[in-house]
């Protein structure tokens, strides 16, 4: 079984974590109904935006196993501290 480095892992994951935020601003401008699907460059790693009704869902596939299905998506602003 060939592991992946966690470097590599961090990166992959902080790519589609971008990729989630400026699909948000999408799902919130009257695109209901959008789909979008995005993969690692190696394509192990698969991840499916679907935003229905203004809220945000997501399902993640790694090396061809599904481990998240149609999970709800959310981002909660943190107020600044001083």
């Amino acid at each position: 079984m060939k592991i992946m480095k966690v470097s590599n892992i961090l990166h992959t994951l902080s790519l589609i974590a971008w990729v989630c935020t400026a699909l948000v601003s999408l799902c919130s401008s009257n695109a209901s109904g959008a789909e979008h699907t995005v993969r690692s460059p190696d394509g192990k790693v698969a991840v499916r935006l679907v935003c229905e009704d203004s809220r945000l869902s997501y399902s993640l596939v790694w090396n061809e196993r599904e481990l998240f299905q149609n999970s709800a998506l959310s981002l909660v602003p943190v107020p600044n501290t001083p």
